[in-house]
């Protein structure tokens, strides 16, 4: 509370506490014979002090009703029950006290009784009264009146308003404390929030810097990614550069050795056939000359004339009878040359005959032949080498099998895309993966889109000037055509629930795809491009469909409500598929495609069986075993062929079983 509520009022207020006390006055002869009652009598002690004017006021308000409240008296009571208050007018000064004791208004004042008592000796002793009463006020007032009249002036303190206050203490404080607790929650709530928030930032921060040099490591780390990539790229490819340097300089120079040891073959029975012919002619001179001779020694004997002689001079042997009579004499003539020398002459100079020169090639190429079949071949290759030879003139079919091909593989595309969200959802009963014990799992047929854009794709390259009149385009144009319209039937059947179609689509499917493949190795591709936009589609579809098949024939099974025969034809199918699969990616030099789409399929008939509801652990073994094997004895394939290849382009023996 302030010193304005308790002190300011509009008017003097009646004095409700008692007036601290006055200090003793000293002892000391008092004169005022008004005061004693007497002006004779004399005292040798002082008489007892008159009370002053401040203790008859203090005497009074002690002993009026409006008192203050006594020590066993609450405060409380006091303002609950308040008791009515009479003011009493003070006097302002001693005279005012003295003089208003006359007035029969005031006949209650507190000093009514000191007035009346010199009120029988009249006006003449108030002159020395108020003098007295002047040194009297003066003596009690300790030397100081005008600190005492201010003090006195002093307004009282309103008690109302201070019991009031002192009343409404306890809850004021309580308030101010529930606020002051408010007012501290809610600067601690204020701090607490603010210091989340700091920490918030700074987590923000720090998460912010954390995730900034993460992206900048995750940038750097494809940037040197890239770099090592592309540095292994162009090694690679520098490599790869080097090694068909290496192989193509091998091959040229065993084709060169071949070629010069076949050259010398050639030319060694060359010299073989001539030489045989030399000595064949050699005989034949040697038969004619002793022929000769005996007839010459014939003719001695039967010369007797001139005439005789004549006649014996006209004989000759039997090579002069091959001669004409207009060759000279001297070609048949001995000389100083041997008998082979002149043979070989004679032939020189004569020059052959198509018979004599065909008869000498075929000798070579015997010969030729019988020294190759004495040397062990280097390489043999396991698969049908690919032709070399130009394609055949284009025929109007080529043109009507590349339209259906197309058309197919279109339609399939779309079909397969509108299908998808069906085939992949599981929404079709049949299509689940707890159907049956070789229902694959909807996620399977997300490979189907695949399958048929990349059978698109094949059909654009079968227009390209290399592949229109194709021997292998022609092989494999009808089947895969037939094969790809199966397939979309399939998937037709299967989302609309037709089992028992859908099993005969897809068996239809196998074997025209089969036969593709069969029509695949007999003609091997003649390059990259052929092997992965002809062979890559219908080994996938080749492989995938064999697990379709294997499904969709245990589906039908379940339908009819065999589910003894599905348990005990679900494993004979699971390893009867492994077994296709397996003999048809070990064809050519090894169709990885095929066996990835094989496993693709078994990999999702795996996971239903080890963790769906309808479970067999055995067909999980089953499956997982036939995935693996597939793809290992592929890829061990191609491995074998390819070091086979190497060791034979270096000039290395070889053997693959």
């Amino acid at each position: 509370m302030s010193n304005s509520d308790t002190w300011t009022s509009s008017a003097p207020q009646e004095s409700q506490l008692p007036q601290p006390k006055q200090p003793d006055k000293a002892s000391g002869p008092v004169n005022d014979s008004a005061a004693n009652g007497s002006t004779k009598k004399s005292t040798k002690t002082a008489p007892p002090e008159a009370a002053g004017p401040t203790d008859l006021i203090r005497a009074n308000e002690e002993s009026s009703h409006n008192a203050p409240v006594g020590a066993d008296e609450h405060v409380s009571a006091r303002i609950s029950h308040p008791v009515p208050r009479q003011h009493t007018t003070e006097p302002d000064s001693l005279n005012t006290l003295l003089k208003g004791s006359a007035n029969p208004d005031h006949a209650d004042a507190p000093l009514h009784h000191l007035a009346s008592k010199d009120a029988s000796k009249g006006a003449k002793s108030s002159s020395k009264v108020m003098a007295n009463a002047d040194e009297k006020e003066a003596a009690m007032s300790g030397g100081f009146p005008a600190i005492n009249g201010w003090l006195d002036s002093l307004p009282n303190p309103a008690w109302e308003k201070l019991g009031d206050k002192i009343y409404a203490t306890p809850s004021t404080l309580k308030q101010r404390w529930q606020q002051q607790r408010v007012e501290r929650a809610k600067a601690a709530e204020l701090k607490e929030r603010n210091r989340l928030v700091e920490v918030a930032r700074a987590e923000a921060a720090a998460e912010a810097a954390k995730r900034e040099a993460a992206r900048v490591a995750r940038e750097e780390a494809i940037a040197r990614e890239a770099a090592a990539k592309a540095q292994a790229e162009a090694d690679a490819e520098a490599a790869e550069k080097a090694r068909v340097a290496a192989e193509a300089k091998a091959a040229a120079d065993a084709e060169l050795a071949e070629k010069a040891k076949a050259a010398a073959a050639t030319q060694a029975a060359i010299d073989a056939a001539i030489a045989e012919k030399a000595r064949v002619a050699a005989e034949a001179k040697a038969a004619a000359a002793m022929a000769e001779e005996a007839q010459l020694a014939g003719a001695t004997e039967f010369k007797e004339d001139p005439e005789t002689g004549l006649h014996a001079r006209n004989l000759f042997s039997a090579p002069d009878a091959g001669r004409a009579p207009e060759e000279p004499a001297s070609q048949w003539d001995d000389s100083p040359l041997g008998d082979g020398q002149r043979s070989k002459q004679h032939y020189a100079s004569q020059p052959m005959g198509a018979e004599q020169l065909a008869e000498l090639v075929a000798s070579a190429k015997a010969a030729i032949d019988k020294q190759q079949a004495t040397v062990e071949p280097l390489y043999e290759a396991p698969y049908a080498l690919p032709e070399t030879g130009e394609n055949p003139e284009e025929v109007p079919a080529d043109k009507r099998r590349r339209i259906l091909l197309s058309i197919a593989a279109v339609v399939a595309s779309v079909v397969s895309l509108i299908c998808l969200s069906t085939l992949a959802s599981g929404s079709v009963e049949s299509l689940g993966s707890n159907y049956s014990l070789l229902s694959t799992a909807p996620s399977a047929h997300l490979l189907w889109p695949l399958i048929f854009v990349w059978s698109a794709l094949s059909a654009a390259y079968s227009w390209t000037a290399t592949q229109r009149s194709a021997v292998r385009q022609r092989l494999i144009g009808l089947p895969f055509t037939l094969a790809i319209v199966a397939g979309t039937l399939w998937m037709i059947s299967a989302v609309n629930d037709w089992l028992l179609p859908a099993f005969v689509f897809s068996a239809a499917s196998c074997w025209f795809l089969y036969t593709a493949v069969r029509g695949l190795n007999e003609k091997t591709a003649r390059n990259h491009r052929e092997r992965m936009l002809t062979d890559a589609p219908i080994s996938l579809m080749t492989g995938f469909t064999l697990v379709v098949t294997a499904s969709s024939f245990a589906s039908l099974l379940q339908s009819w409500g065999a589910d003894w025969a599905v348990t005990w034809v679900a494993p004979i199918l699971v390893i009867a598929t492994g077994y296709a699969a397996v003999a048809l990616a070990m064809t050519e030099r090894g169709r990885i495609i095929l066996a990835i789409g094989f496993s693709w399929g078994m990999f999702w008939l795996l996971v239903p069986r080890a963790v769906g509801s309808h479970s067999s652990i055995w067909i999980a073994i089953l499956a997982g075993m036939a995935c693996f094997v597939a793809l290992l004895a592929t890829e061990n394939r191609r491995y074998q062929i390819h070091h086979a290849e190497h060791r034979a382009a270096r000039g290395k023996p070889t053997e693959f079983d």
